[in-house]
């Protein structure tokens, strides 16, 4: 097998698992354990996905140019999303990095069906914007319920710590989750 074969096949592995993956990610209940362990997977499957998809690009990038554009901005969300994940900054309102961090991996999975639908329609005009079209409005409502339950959950808080411990993070409040 060549190169170029070998790299098309670990890009091709890497792009199904992360599609197959995306729907028990985003579906999963947002604790530790399965979300966890599955998001972690995405994005080593994103990682390679996109490192692949960096190589091959160098075969024909005139044909290839389109995708190496949804490569890079692939590992800004999975990274962002990661980093997030991982250091749960306070943005704002407590808990409020999970609603940039699902907008992140949302926006990934959107570029993963993006690849994979320009692919299959053989770069139809269409399949590069139908995915964002379908994509984005899930998103957008899925961030809305998350900042309502934030709300919620912020002013519950807030009232059963009065004032003295106004806005501090108490165990078991969405700073304390992990997804």
């Amino acid at each position: 097998m060549t190169l170029p074969g070998l790299l098309l096949a670990v890009h091709v592995a890497a792009g199904t698992a992360g599609l197959l993956l995306a729907g028990p990610v985003l579906f999963v209940r947002k604790r530790r354990g399965a979300h966890t362990w599955l998001g972690r997977a995405y994005a080593i499957a994103a990682a390679l996905l996109c490192l692949t998809a960096f190589v091959l690009v160098a075969y024909d990038p005139a044909a290839l140019a389109g995708l190496a554009v949804l490569g890079v901005l692939t590992v800004g969300w999975v990274g962002a999303g990661v980093w997030l994940a991982r250091r749960r900054p306070r943005l704002g309102a407590p808990g409020r990095w999970r609603v940039w961090h699902l907008n992140c991996m949302g926006s990934s999975v959107i570029a993963f069906v993006t690849a994979f639908v320009v692919q299959v329609a053989n770069g139809h005009p269409l399949a590069w914007v139908a995915p964002t079209l379908i994509g984005a409005p899930l998103i957008s409502w899925r961030t809305r319920r998350e900042v309502a339950a934030l709300t919620r959950r912020n002013r519950r808080v807030d009232q059963g710590a009065g004032a003295a411990g106004a806005g501090v993070s108490r165990p078991g409040s969405l700073d304390h989750a992990v997804t």
